[in-house]
């Protein structure tokens, strides 16, 4: 049986100190950042095994934006704690319908930088609609694409700390930019976040 992310004792432990605690806030809020796709990125910090809790919450109507088909530099596993969308796996194919371009983190973490590795296409090998309650697992070198995300919607992941390079299929015309974080979110907000969070889905017992 795997256990769902929200029901381990580290991740209710650390989601209740960030949200009782408004100065653990402020240091989460420093790492926090609204993504170039419109959802809230928090970085709610280590877990007992080295792995790290990260929390996503799409407060904005963004269900018509279109993702880039991509890679992460982690893996991870994640859980839909409310909400819903439709989730995308791909295979690299032979082709010339996308640039791919290897992204790397900087020093601090904070920025991906670009470099060109080819022309390529891809093949849609699944795709399923992801709603509250659902758990899947995304291995880094997996190729997908989040769309039609409900409003609302927050996931819950943990990510292994083993970071390495992400892929990133553009389209032949389209902008290439590096992924810098320029939209930071406040620790008030942050702190608002994580209190709604630990109210609606953790509401019992964290020891």
């Amino acid at each position: 049986v795997i256990l769902k992310v929200s029901q381990r004792v580290d991740v209710k432990n650390l989601i209740n100190e960030v949200a009782l605690d408004a100065k653990k806030a402020g240091l989460v809020a420093d790492r926090a950042y609204r993504h170039q796709l419109g959802f809230i990125k928090i970085m709610l910090g280590g877990l007992s095994d080295g792995q790290t809790l990260r929390l996503h919450y799409w407060d904005q109507d963004i269900c018509n934006v279109q993702e880039d088909i991509h890679s992460h530099r982690e893996s991870f596993i994640s859980e839909v704690l409310s909400g819903c969308f439709e989730e995308s796996i791909y295979a690299l194919k032979n082709g010339d319908k996308f640039r791919k371009f290897i992204y790397s983190a900087d020093q601090n973490g904070e920025c991906c930088e670009a470099t060109f590795d080819g022309l390529y296409n891809v093949e849609l090998t699944s795709q399923e609609k992801l709603r509250s309650g659902d758990l899947y697992a995304r291995s880094k070198e997996s190729l997908h694409r989040v769309s039609k995300v409900e409003k609302g919607t927050v996931t819950l992941s943990i990510w292994d700390g083993n970071s390495s390079t992400a892929t990133v299929l553009k389209d032949i015309n389209g902008c290439v930019e590096s992924c810098n974080l320029v939209s930071p979110v406040s620790a008030f907000e942050v702190f608002k976040i994580i209190s709604k969070i630990k109210d609606e889905f953790f509401k019992y017992d964290f020891s």
